[in-house]
């Protein structure tokens, strides 16, 4: 198990801590700000300029999708961490257990949700009779990750109380590099459009989300499923 990485985290001034942990945290998002420019640069190319109008108008619904994820995630991170602090091992990876379950059960409720309501939640987000097709296309593409995205997110800062930050890191920037190699293919090369960007982002999260169920899945991980943990404890 990771005890040691852990125990030194608990002693470790919170100086040194936030050196350790927040340049993975900035590049991470970095990296993410600069896939959307890249994205956009490829439509533009591919497609045309009303592309960037109808990629803007999906933005506000992926960060409300991300919102209602780190609803669960982050107090799911704090509470695993608090009880590993309280050397209660047992009750933490059953905390991490029914969260996951949670993540996964809100993923499939929200993208319900979207798909009944998706265009006019579009037209709110200033989509147009130009635009809402191509945002449409995109949009109902994504929202098939949208279980993966709650779910990576939820082990995405787990990872960071492992003290693992840089594998968050390594995996996210993977992630989106393959994203953008992808996009050029299907976009330029297979002419898809948004369709093509859609596919390349789904494909890469789903890949980054296998890699972060086998780093789970590894009993000798400070954090890892246990069957218990996929038992609904209400207490």
């Amino acid at each position: 198990m990771d005890n040691t990485r852990v125990n030194i985290m608990l002693s470790m001034p919170i100086g040194k801590l936030l050196r350790k942990f927040t340049p993975p945290a900035m590049l991470a998002m970095s990296a993410n700000a600069v896939l959307n420019i890249f994205e956009m640069f490829i439509l533009g190319i591919g497609v045309g300029i009303d592309t960037f109008a109808a990629l803007a108008c999906t933005f506000p619904i992926i960060i409300l999708i991300s919102a209602f994820a780190a609803l669960v995630n982050t107090g799911t991170a704090s509470k695993v961490a608090m009880l590993y602090a309280e050397n209660k091992q047992e009750q933490a990876l059953k905390t991490f257990g029914n969260s996951f379950m949670v993540m996964m059960g809100m993923g499939v409720l929200i993208t319900v949700v979207l798909e009944i309501f998706l265009e006019d939640i579009l037209r709110l987000c200033g989509a147009s009779d130009v635009t809402l097709p191509y945002a449409l296309e995109y949009m109902r593409i994504m929202l098939v990750a949208t279980v993966v995205l709650f779910s990576m997110q939820s082990m995405g800062r787990l990872l960071h109380i492992q003290g693992r930050p840089q594998v968050q890191m390594m995996l996210q920037i993977g992630g989106i590099t393959g994203d953008v190699i992808l996009s050029l293919i299907f976009v330029l090369v297979f002419k898809w459009g948004m369709k093509g960007v859609a596919l390349a982002s789904i494909i890469c999260e789903g890949i980054s989300w296998i890699l972060y169920l086998k780093i789970f899945s590894n009993k000798k991980a400070f954090v890892h499923f246990t069957k218990q943990g996929f038992r609904f404890d209400f207490n």
